[in-house]
């Protein structure tokens, strides 16, 4: 006969009143009761309970819920019910596969896995031979059969056990490996014109530690090329790195696996982590009826943003909070380099090691390293799972599915339009990213241009231009840009970089967090400008490369004489205020750059508002989400202005008249 107070842990028998079990077949128990039990009856499944709950320190808890898991086969769940101004928290109840736990409700889970301390651990690199292995033999949207053609340079990893070398490919096809990593401050070895006949025979001993690491990952996988930006590209060779830079996109997206040193800030930092989730997770072990239970708090929790609040754990709920870099992706090292925006987005497959765990992405799945969060991708959902290869944008409602992009051929429902807002969350995603040279900042996003004006014209039969990070057919809109400051570790406001050839009408010629206001869905922003014309004058022969310069002029209504209010201050560093023209009022702008105001004078270009239907300029005062661009008389380029700033008049009331002598002009913008 079952145990009156924990039934067993049986579900109990349906109401007779309702006629219904509680919700989701779950028993709840006093905990009280559950000790009482124990004691005085001797019911041996009372006694793992309270064991359990004395373990982690829970004695205080009026309840626990005991339910089967719905997703990890014989998982038994133990929920710890806390006050209403504390937090639940899950355990999971469990044996490993193949094992036997003695009690008809605890089964074996061959999808629960514990953490390794280290990602260096034997037992690291078999999970990812299987992962490789199920990728390549039975994932529906993954196709690795077909050999790729190598890239110019790739480090020949020495799977016979010799020195590795860098070797010249003369267009060979086979299976290899791309590294996505931070540099970081330390000098690491590099490929210089010096140096080049010299790699060719062999690899000095003095590698950067994330370059030994990952030719041993190659080497255990048998990868037996790998391809690293600082040893397959000549660094001091300027015309080998622009063609190798503009490749970037076929680099990265015919890779048979993207290494991804997530947790690390240096070269020598190395891939292979100290991974905390293994002693986050709290392993506790019981004994019942001779055989050994295994406990721990549910990974998911923090894979999927649960909070553990309970006081007995409160050490392990401030580094779940505060490290998980699932909630916090932009607390990766990572995410702070914008070359890897493309690296990941680009890369059919990635597994990524961070401190944390073991992740694994590919176009078909995604899997961690404690097997709570594995799950098949929906390749016909836009609103798909892919959020890891996004990292930041798992803040957005809908995690932005990326996969589309390196696909053009996905059948994901998408309009012309959304693919343009896709791409402002991408210019979102690159600008939070950090370059060690200014110059990069074009070709650190050529390779996803690329793809971009490719999946165009496969999805869309659509060919756009690529002027300076925008795309000439969605230009009113994406000219729409301001620096933001309103994001999670956003960049403080820089000067313009010197020397900068980037036409200052594009967001690529500022430092700092890009958000488009015009790709704000609930505010239906109508440019009040045309374009006459726009250009950019490439340095390379990659259209998505470097410029000289740019130009862009527009018609518009215009006001001149607005001076830069210096007595009158705003809180925010980021914004200045105006003086309109023969008034003391002032109207507030949000500066580009922190380079210093002068006086002026200014002018001010009406550029959008939130109206609809017919308009003209004598409503602008009064129009809901006046927006406007300040210029400046370009120093550089006669009788033409240079963008300084976004002025942005959300209530007809900030405006003060500005607009009572706006005059039709067509301006040029360098």
């Amino acid at each position: 006969m079952p145990c009156p107070t924990c039934n067993d842990l049986h579900p109990r028998p349906p109401d007779p009143n309702t006629q219904r079990r509680s919700s989701r077949d779950d028993l709840t128990i006093l905990t009280d009761d559950c000790f009482d039990s124990a004691e005085t009856t001797g019911c041996e499944t009372c006694k793992l309970l309270s064991e359990i709950v004395e373990y982690f320190d829970a004695t205080h808890l009026p309840s626990v819920t005991v339910k089967q898991a719905s997703h990890q086969g014989g998982v038994l769940q133990v929920w710890l019910l806390a006050d209403l101004d504390e937090d639940d928290v899950l355990l999971d109840v469990f044996v490993p596969e193949g094992e036997e736990s003695g009690h008809p409700r605890i089964g074996s889970a061959p999808g629960v896995r514990t953490v390794a301390p280290s990602s260096i651990e034997d037992e690291c690199m078999e999970k990812l031979r299987r992962w490789v292995d199920e990728c390549d033999e039975g994932h529906r949207n993954c196709d690795f059969k077909e050999l790729t053609e190598l890239p110019t340079r790739v480090i020949n990893v020495g799977l016979d056990g010799d020195a590795p070398f860098l070797m010249e490919t003369q267009g060979k096809r086979e299976q290899y490996a791309t590294l996505s990593y931070c540099w970081g401050k330390t000098p690491q070895l590099k490929t210089t014109r010096a140096r080049l006949e010299e790699f060719k025979e062999a690899l000095p001993e003095d590698l950067s530690l994330v370059a030994y690491e990952a030719i041993k990952i190659c080497r255990d996988l048998g990868i037996a090329y790998l391809w690293i930006d600082a040893l397959c590209i000549v660094q001091d060779d300027e015309e080998d790195w622009q063609r190798e830079a503009a490749k970037m996109c076929e680099v990265y997206s015919s890779s048979y696996l993207t290494i991804a040193a997530a947790g690390a800030h240096d070269n020598e930092d190395g891939i292979f982590q100290d991974q905390y989730s293994g002693d986050v997770e709290r392993l506790g072990l019981f004994l019942f009826r001779g055989h050994q239970i295994y406990v721990r708090v549910g990974p998911w929790q923090y894979h999927l943003g649960h909070p553990l609040g309970l006081n007995f754990d409160e050490q392990y709920a401030d580094r779940l909070a505060e490290k998980s870099w699932l909630l916090r992706p932009e607390e990766l090292p990572l995410v702070h380099r914008a070359w890897t925006v493309q690296e990941r987005m680009l890369s059919r497959r990635v597994v990524y090691y961070t401190p944390e765990e073991m992740w694994w992405e590919c176009d078909s799945w995604w899997y961690c390293e404690c097997g709570t969060a594995d799950e098949e991708k929906y390749p016909d959902d836009e609103d798909g799972s892919q959020y890891l290869r996004t990292m930041t944008a798992v803040q957005e409602a809908n995690r932005g599915s990326f996969d589309w992009l390196r696909d053009p051929h996905r059948k994901v429902p998408m309009s012309l339009e959304n693919a343009y807002h896709k791409w402002c969350t991408i210019v979102a995603m690159f600008s939070a990213g950090n370059l060690t040279y200014a110059k990069d900042k074009l070709p650190a996003l050529s390779g996803l241009a690329h793809q971009f004006k490719t999946m165009l014209k496969d999805r869309f039969d659509f060919n756009d231009d690529y002027v300076a990070g925008m795309w000439r057919h969605n230009l009113e809109r994406q000219l729409l840009w301001v620096v933001t400051d309103h994001v999670p570790r956003a960049k403080p406001l820089a000067p313009r970089p010197p020397d900068s050839a980037i036409p200052t009408w594009s967001w690529m010629s500022v430092t700092g967090n890009i958000h488009f206001i015009s790709d704000e869905r609930d505010m239906n922003f109508t440019p009040r400008f045309r374009i006459v014309d726009v250009s950019t004058e490439p340095m390379t022969a990659d259209w998505a490369g470097m410029v000289k310069g740019g130009k862009l002029v527009l018609e518009g209504w215009v006001v001149h004489g607005v001076t830069h209010a210096a007595d009158r201050h705003m809180r925010r560093a980021s914004s200045v205020l105006m003086r309109i023209p023969n008034s003391s009022d002032v109207v507030p702008v949000q500066r580009d750059t922190a380079d210093e105001m002068g006086p002026g004078p200014y002018i001010c270009l009406y550029a959008a508002g939130m109206g609809s239907g017919e308009w003209s300029i004598r409503e602008a005062n009064n129009e809901l989400g006046n927006v406007f661009f300040l210029l400046k008389p370009s120093e550089h380029v006669q009788g033409s202005y240079e963008r300084v700033g976004m002025g942005l008049g959300l209530i007809p009331m900030m405006m003060k008249g500005l607009w009572d002598e706006a005059k039709m002009e067509t301006i040029a913008i360098v």
